[in-house]
Order: structure tokens, then sequence, then C-alpha cells
């Protein structure tokens, strides 16, 4: 069944492992981070384990956002294997359902764990009279997913959906049926995620917000590299309208590779100043409340991009053979030291940046959830 994990092929550890073996050295190099500071990566979906669990806390992460589910309808699997990761580590991971629990997990040194996925695939149904979308009102499986942590929420990745359009998809607008999932969301306080979405698509979704924030977990900006993963800046605008968030991913295709290198086999690597160029246009064009970290690692999973899968990620979006690359400098989360520094280099003051690393994600959740 496809999903995240099939569209993007699992490879062996070791190979992230090694090209990542200097990452610990070169975080050394990086600006200190202050222990009392809430970090939160907006979308990190490593594969929990001991190793994994390490580098998260020695980074100070006190919460993310573990997005596992992309195209698939077996929500409920990838659901489960969550809750039982966080069942085999009492020590170190609580599951999130309000923003009280990052602030109760810090305390001891635990990581809470949001629950969300990258599509509403999942409850999407089969076409016809019986769609769960058809009855009035509509009764998707949304609710039982929320009573199972479920709080964050995608609508389409990369191509079209009973929702809308992907980002391969950018003219296609919201359906009606996408626009009774956006309200379900909301009446669940489950928050909406426009990620991998189309640009039409996501226009829609902020329009009809009324109030409440919507967000991007993890992207780049299209105006400084016309990648078609990245989002243009009317979505980072109708966003920040929102008062939601804009979440910079740290993988290198996203800054080195656009519609014009869908002929180059194997994008150039960048380094971590193109990342923190990134964050910087969406602060300078936004402000500050609407941008935050939303790395997209994926240590001990490997994902490999698959072209056998290319109507999901064309040449001029990956790379086309090898595993997921990230900027240099910030391959894994312990580097996060070496992204304040880039930051820093542009200007950045200290409240600007705690900002970015955490607490703007938690005002949003607190929006969107409630108390």
């Amino acid at each position: 069944m496809m999903n995240r994990r099939t569209m993007l092929k699992t490879g062996v550890a070791a190979a992230i492992w090694s090209t990542c073996s200097s990452a610990l050295a070169a975080a050394e190099t990086g600006t200190a981070i202050p222990s009392d500071w809430m970090i939160v990566d907006g979308t990190n979906n490593v594969a929990f384990n001991a190793d994994t669990i390490a580098d998260l806390k020695r980074a100070g992460v006190c919460g993310l956002n573990y997005n596992q589910v992309g195209l698939t309808s077996d929500a409920l699997r990838y659901e489960t294997i969550t809750l039982e990761a966080i069942d085999s580590f009492p020590n170190d991971l609580v599951l999130a359902r309000t923003v009280a629990d990052f602030h109760v997990a810090k305390k001891p040194g635990k990581i809470a764990t949001v629950i969300g996925w990258q599509s509403a695939d999942p409850v999407a149904g089969e076409p016809g009279y019986n769609n769960p979308w058809m009855t009035n009102p509509p009764h998707s499986e949304l609710r039982a997913h929320y009573e199972l942590g479920l709080r964050i929420c995608g609508i389409s990745f990369n191509t079209p959906n009973l929702f809308g359009g992907g980002c391969l998809a950018p003219r296609t607008p919201l359906s009606r049926y996408g626009r009774l999932l956006i309200e379900q969301l909301h009446k669940l306080r489950i928050l909406v995620d426009t990620c991998h979405a189309g640009e039409q698509t996501a226009l829609d979704a902020a329009a009809i917000s009324n109030g409440v924030p919507v967000i991007c977990s993890h992207t780049g900006v299209a105006s400084l590299n016309d990648n078609p993963r990245n989002i243009s800046d009317r979505v980072i605008d109708a966003i920040a309208n929102t008062g939601g968030v804009i979440g910079v991913f740290a993988l290198n295709d996203g800054f080195a590779r656009s519609r014009k290198d869908a002929a180059i086999v194997t994008t150039p690597i960048v380094g971590v100043d193109a990342m923190a160029t990134q964050c910087d246009y969406i602060r300078t064009r936004v402000g500050i409340d609407h941008v935050g970290l939303g790395t997209d690692f994926s240590q001990g999973d490997d994902m490999y991009v698959d072209p056998s899968h290319s109507e999901l990620t064309p040449p001029e979006m990956a790379s086309k053979q090898g595993p997921l690359n990230y900027v240099r400098g910030f391959s894994r989360i312990t580097d996060l030291p070496n992204l304040v520094a880039a930051l820093k280099r542009k200007g950045w003051p200290d409240a600007d940046v705690r900002k970015f690393l955490g607490e703007n994600w938690l005002r949003v959740y607190g929006q969107a959830w409630g108390a």
C-alpha cells in the first residue's frame, strides 16, 4: 500500500549515518543553545531508537510533529507504531495532545510527540454514494483518529486527491469535499497543514480558516528556488494572515534543485546558510511570528527517492537516485547549533531565534488545539 515510506525506498541505515559521520564534530562550531529554550521540530520523522532519541535529547528538542502518514489509507497502523514507540521509551517520549504536554515533557528532558498526517487520504473513502463525505453531516473517521492523538492533518500529498490539488497540481482548487474536510478539522480542533498541497488548494484552505491558524509544516521558498515542493509568496502571505507558521525544511533539493534541473542526476550539496537565507526571507516578508523549524529529518528510516514513483517525485523536484540529502552543516538534529549560528550571521537576535526554534509552533498549537 502506497505511503510516504513506499514513495521513498527504505535503504541501509549505514548509508545515511556514514554521510553524517562528522555531524557531531561540526555542531561544536555552532552557537550554543540555552537549555531552557523550548525547541520544537515542526516535522521530524526519524525512526525512534536509542540513537535517534539520544540525538534529539542532546539537541534539546522537547517536542516534534511526527507525521509519518502520507499517501496511505493505513493510518491506524502508523499511529499504532507511534504509540508503541512511545510505550517502548517511557522515559524519553510522551504523546502530545495539548501544549501543556510540551512543558510537562521539558522538565524531565522528555520529547512530546505529536501524531500528524501529511495528507487526508486515510479518510477520503471510496468514490460513490457510500463515501463518508456524501452524508449530512459527514461521517469520516477523523473523530476516532483524534481520540488516538491526531492533532495535525494535511490535505493532499503532491498529487490531487478527493480534497484538492497537490504541489504538482498548483491550480487545482480545494474541492467541495476539501471544504468539508477543513470544516471538520476546525470543529475537532485538528490543525490544518497545507504542506505538499497545491498553491490554490492552500490559498483556499487559508481563506476559509475563519480565524484559526493554518500551517505549512515543512517546505522551502519558491521565490528563492523554483522547486515544485516550495511554496509561493502568495501562500506565505496567506498562512501568515491566518496567524499560522511556515516550517523550513533542511532538504538540500529544496534549496539547490529547481524545474530547470530535471536532467541533473545528483543535486549539488549546499551549506546551512542556504537554509538560513530561506528562513530569513520568510521573517523579512511576514515577520518572525510566522516562521519555524521543520527539518523533515528521517535518520533511521533511511528514505530513498524511488524512480518507480516519478509521478510523485519528478526529477525537477528530487534527485533521481540516492538517499535524501540535507544541507551541509545541518544534516541531523545535533547540528542545530550550526543553523542558529547561520541565523545570527543574518542578524537575528536571541528573541527571534527562540520564536523560530519552538515558541511559534507552541503558540499556533495552542490556538488550534485549545486548552
